[in-house]
């Protein structure tokens, strides 16, 4: 990642709202047809149907809601990584040992 570089937190949020609630608006017809047949095979009418019914249509909108916060966070997030620049790091090395050369009388 050396080339990251921030992004717009609106459009990261809008595109993963848009996103979770695709995925909801197709994962919700499912959840209200076994709503539907778990009251009518248990015989519940009234409100235990209609307050699941009415979950199962709400539930692409708080999904939604849902993607459009953890999208702000995560590329708020992002942003805040991204946005630090490199410090310069003292590498140490240790000491070369230099041998001592001795000179001396020749015979």
């Amino acid at each position: 990642m050396k080339n990251a570089r921030p992004v717009s937190v609106m459009l990261v949020a809008t595109v993963s709202a848009v996103l979770h609630g695709a995925i909801a608006v197709v994962v919700a017809p499912m959840l209200s047809f076994f709503y539907l047949v778990s009251s009518s095979v248990s015989g519940l009418t009234g409100t235990g149907a209609e307050l699941g019914m009415t979950i199962a249509v709400l539930a692409p909108l708080a999904w939604a809601a849902i993607g459009f916060g953890v999208g702000a966070l995560m590329s708020t997030l992002f942003n805040l990584f991204v946005n630090q620049e490199a410090r310069p790091r003292v590498a140490v090395q240790e000491k070369p040992e230099v041998g001592v050369a001795v000179v001396g009388e020749v015979a």
